[in-house]
């Protein structure tokens, strides 16, 4: 038989909703940046975080994540290579 889910929540007020789509935009520009290895992909989709306030602060966070973590992200090569010159 196993677990079967509960519904619990049947309805998003529209501020609720319009927080859930702005994080999947988020999600799917990532995904995009994540494929794609570039920079101006990562940025789009730093900005469209609710969690980043602004454009200084999404270059700031990409470049030093892009580069602590350069040993997992071979798609990011040549924006790794650009970014140490």
């Amino acid at each position: 038989m196993g677990a079967k889910p509960t519904p619990r929540i049947t309805h998003f007020d529209e501020k609720v909703q319009g927080l859930i789509y702005t994080i999947k935009g988020f999600e799917v520009a990532a995904s995009q940046a994540a494929i794609s290895g570039e920079l101006n992909d990562v940025l789009l989709a730093l900005n469209l975080s609710p969690l980043i306030h602004s454009d200084r602060d999404a270059e700031m966070l990409a470049r030093e994540m892009i580069l602590a973590h350069e040993k997992w992200l071979p798609n990011f090569a040549a924006t790794i290579a650009k970014l140490k010159q």
